[in-house]
């Protein structure tokens, strides 16, 4: 505090910890994780996976605005991998590899 003010860092914390993007990422990197554990992964076995045996991980990548008609858009999965690689949430990160592969935060 300064002056008496609050902290104007404050609400920017806040924001941060309250990230629903992380929550949703997080969610998707921990169930790519139970089903892969450290195997690289291509988007492809991840969604037909995901179709046929792995319910929470296709329940995770819906958590995104990657569906069309019903299907996981490979595509826009992909481009979503992408744009969080490196990013580390609830301990795990996509690797820029191809393919993926959620691995626990470096």
């Amino acid at each position: 505090m300064w002056l008496g003010q609050p902290d104007p860092a404050t609400a920017l914390l806040e924001q941060v910890r309250h990230d629903p993007d992380g929550d949703a990422l997080s969610g998707l990197m921990t169930e790519w994780q139970r089903a892969f554990g450290s195997t690289p992964t291509t988007v492809r076995k991840a969604v037909e996976t995901a179709d046929y045996n792995q319910p929470n991980l296709l329940d995770a990548m819906r958590e995104f605005p990657v569906e069309e008609r019903g299907e996981i858009n490979r595509s826009k999965l992909g481009w979503l991998l992408k744009k969080n690689a490196n990013r580390i949430v609830g301990g795990l990160s996509f690797s820029k590899r191809r393919p993926m592969v959620a691995r626990p935060g470096v």
